[in-house]
């Protein structure tokens, strides 16, 4: 069963809402949009096919669609409301590039059940004053979105936090080892592209920079605290070449190993 209401009013946020129940009576096709569209699952499970590939879908879990994006939906039993946003009215809810975007519900999940549904009324009946009652149910529903994606977003931020955490202790205990990026992704069971990724992102700075920060550090505070010859302060904190060091260090703090340490002496 599919029920689609066009909102053709030049004065409400929206340009459809539709009703959909999918089973082995009713199956979709892959269709696109021309405005960013949000579905809202309240019943049952299934997946949504798109670009990026097949992701699976349950009761609770909203899925923003960009425009033009081609999708699909199959289940044996998932019902659906399917809400079409004008692009002017929705774009600061997201600048994401992807094709489609994940949230679930949560706590939101019977507001905006109860949002939808009295809109879907409100859009049939067309009696007075539906398109500003329509367009208050629809900014109900955007806000409790932008929650749900805020929420999303501190989550992934706390887990990014740990992640750095984690990456800069092996760095710091094993500066001086021969560790190598394949090391930590093993050890914190992440890909090597995810691992720089999160780092960068959070520090500004690569994981490979932060390591030669840190043996520089350590270089710096031996110079400055040992008479140690400076070939072994190099070979000391992680560097197999001492010119290589050499230049690294006077690239770092615009003099060279032997002028910092008579410098500080």
């Amino acid at each position: 069963m599919h029920e689609m209401c066009l909102i053709d009013s030049p004065n409400t946020l929206m340009s459809y809402i539709s009703l959909t129940r999918i089973d082995t009576s009713f199956k979709t096709s892959p269709h696109a949009h021309k405005a960013l569209e949000i579905i809202f699952i309240f019943d049952g499970c299934g997946f949504i096919h798109h670009k990026e590939g097949k992701l699976p879908i349950k009761k609770g879990d909203i899925i923003i669609i960009n425009a033009n994006s081609i999708h699909y939906e199959t289940a044996l039993n998932l019902s659906f409301y399917a809400l079409g946003f004008n692009n002017r009215s929705i774009r600061e809810l997201t600048k994401s590039d992807n094709s489609i975007i994940f949230a679930e519900s949560k706590n939101e999940y019977e507001r905006i059940l109860a949002n939808c549904s009295a809109m879907m009324m409100e859009v049939e009946s067309k009696d007075t004053g539906w398109e500003e009652i329509t367009n208050n149910y629809a900014s109900n529903i955007i806000g409790s979105i932008k929650r749900l994606l805020n929420i999303k977003i501190t989550e992934l931020r706390a887990s990014y936090t740990y992640v750095v955490s984690e990456i800069k202790k092996i760095i710091d205990d094993f500066y001086n080892a021969e560790i190598n990026l394949e090391n930590i992704s093993n050890k914190l069971g992440m890909s090597i592209s995810r691992i720089c990724h999160v780092f960068k992102e959070e520090t500004g700075q690569s994981i490979i920079d932060y390591r030669i920060d840190k043996q520089l550090q350590e270089a710096k505070s031996l110079l400055i605290t040992s008479d140690m010859p400076i070939n072994q302060i190099s070979s000391l904190v992680g560097f197999s070449d001492s010119s290589y060091f050499a230049k690294t260090f006077k690239r770092k703090y615009k003099i060279t190993p032997k002028q910092m340490r008579e410098k500080e002496k």
